[in-house]
């Protein structure tokens, strides 16, 4: 009876350190999302540093909440230029003080729109030394619009002809603009 008793005590510390085991690893994968929120009719979970949601089954990831960008305007004009493209082409200055920011940008806005079979083709406005294609906005037609993004004193979009002006105040506006562009073109924002 005493060994009886020692079995069923053993299986039990067995059952808890297993329990602890896996609790442990499941704590440790979900430990990045940490907060949970709706937008119209999607879920957005939060990590430490970043957005995410789903859509056709793909993880999309965003640097800001939509809320956070929605005071970026977007003309109806803008939004139709940028819908069912096969390509849009992202620009900037060689120079420009927020390059690290729209290289970030355009290397994200690469990453999403690829699940959508956009083809996001990066490049400078002048000569360049990293071999990268030179894109102006008198390059963008309706087919391939491009997206100029530059610093300036304000944050805004524009649209001259089928070239969206994305100019930004501050190197974090960059990432807003992209986020909203992104939110746009997924169907989160209008």
């Amino acid at each position: 009876m005493r060994k009886e008793k020692k079995s069923k005590f053993g299986a039990f510390v067995v059952f808890f350190i297993v329990f602890i085991f896996v609790s442990s690893i499941v704590g440790f994968i979900y430990s990045g999302e940490t907060d949970s929120f709706k937008y119209k009719d999607f879920k957005f979970t939060r990590t430490q540093t970043q957005w995410f949601t789903t859509i056709n089954n793909q993880r999309l990831s965003f640097d800001y909440f939509p809320s956070e960008v929605e005071q970026i305007e977007l003309s109806e004009e803008t939004k139709t230029i940028l819908l069912n493209k096969p390509e849009i082409d992202i620009t900037s200055d060689t120079d420009d003080i927020y390059i690290e920011d729209i290289s970030l940008a355009q290397y994200n806005m690469g990453i999403s729109l690829s699940t959508l079979n956009i083809y996001v083709r990066s490049g400078f406005t002048t000569n360049n030394t990293y071999d990268m294609p030179i894109i102006t906005c008198m390059d963008a037609t309706l087919a391939v619009p491009i997206i100029y993004f530059q610093h300036s004193n304000q944050t805004k979009v524009t649209l001259q002809d089928n070239c969206i002006i994305a100019e930004a105040r501050n190197n974090m506006d960059i990432l807003r603009i992209k986020d909203r562009i992104l939110y746009s073109i997924f169907g989160i924002m209008e």
